[in-house]
């Protein structure tokens, strides 16, 4: 891994830097979306099914949750990591992320039935979104059903 490499990041990330990630279908009903996260905090969010926020979304976070992020991933070893596919468990979720900064970029696919992939790339994924905020246009679950709140407190049960 290359550990360290981070450390090399300077204070404040622009444009240039950007992190996706797009969560496919699933059979239990699994939100499906892509989002961009800039350098400078900028998201862009794109609800496809299963969400609350259909279409086209914008918002802004903390450019260091960002450059926090960034910093993650490539002491991660983001660019660098390979695995062996291993048994798949059908019907999982499938997403697809990437990273793109300082003239460097991956796209990775990572099926979440891959027995042989490593733990961490859900870690990685799952902070892709808690570092963007993304459960602003998710469901919640409330009585084993996704429901999305109103501003006025009020509940909808999300369809596809």
């Amino acid at each position: 891994m290359a550990a360290g490499l981070a450390g090399s990041l300077p204070a404040t990330l622009d444009d240039t830097t950007a992190i996706t990630i797009e969560r496919g279908a699933c059979p239990d009903q699994c939100p499906q979306y892509s989002l961009a996260l800039y350098g400078s905090g900028r998201v862009e969010f794109e609800g496809r099914r299963h969400v609350c926020a259909r279409g086209r979304h914008t918002a802004h976070v903390d450019p260091f949750a960002v450059r926090n992020l960034v910093a993650r991933l490539i002491d991660g070893g983001y660019f660098d990591v390979r695995w062996t596919y291993g048994p798949v468990i059908t019907g999982r979720e499938k997403v697809t992320t990437s990273l793109r900064h300082a003239g460097r970029s991956r796209v990775m696919s990572h099926d979440r039935g891959d027995r042989g992939a490593p733990r961490y790339l859900e870690r990685w994924e799952d902070a892709i979104d808690e570092a963007a905020r993304t459960a602003r246009w998710l469901p919640e679950r409330e009585r084993h059903h996704p429901v999305c709140r109103r501003p006025d407190g009020s509940m909808e049960i999300v369809s596809g």
